[in-house]
Formats: C-alpha cells, structure tokens, sequence
C-alpha cells in the first residue's frame, strides 16, 4: 500500500508516480493538477516516499527546465529559502523536473 495515501497532502486528485529508486525503497510523485508554468519554467506539488522509514515529505518546487535546477518553495507545508540547486544526483528529481518540462 502506497503512504501517500496517508499524507495530508494526499488531498491532491490525481497524484502520478513519476520515478522510483531501483530498491523500489523511494519514489517521487507529481499532482498533475498542479503543475503550471512559472517565469523560470514549471511549478507543481510533488510528493517524495521514502518506504523503509514509512514517511512523505511533500514539496511545492519550481523546476528552470534551460538549466536543469530546482528550487522547494514549500517543504511539508512550511515556507522555505527557495534556493536554486542543480539536479546533477539528485535522480528522483530529474525524473520529476522531465516529466513537468515535457508536458509544459
């Protein structure tokens, strides 16, 4: 059974997996109803389940799809410093930063 279904975020209609590590212990999932273009590229709600510690962390995070960088906006519902960062590592990211960029 998938956590997000226990999330308080989980209120989203239409969450999509986007991407899941090769152990199947972490994913990421996107609410395709929120994503929306913004001056750098894409924003959406996404929603990161780690399986082995049965926790959600669920973001709002604008995606610079020209640069391949991101920034969380929201981070479980609080405010954050919006920092750029690069997606280089970060694989469960990417996936989710193509999968908006694609469709936007």
């Amino acid at each position: 059974m998938m956590l997000l279904s226990m999330a308080p975020a989980a209120q989203a209609v239409n969450w999509h997996q986007v991407a899941t590590t090769a152990d199947g212990q972490q994913s990421q999932s996107v609410d395709i109803d929120s994503i929306e273009r913004s001056p750098q590229g894409v924003r959406l709600k996404s929603a990161w389940e780690n399986r082995t510690t049965r926790s959600v962390t669920t973001y709002l995070t604008e995606y610079d799809c020209k640069h391949q960088r991101y920034r969380d906006l929201v981070e479980n519902g609080q405010p954050t410093k919006g920092e750029w960062k690069p997606l280089v590592g970060d694989p469960l990211n990417y996936a989710t930063m193509k999968y908006a960029c694609d469709r936007y």
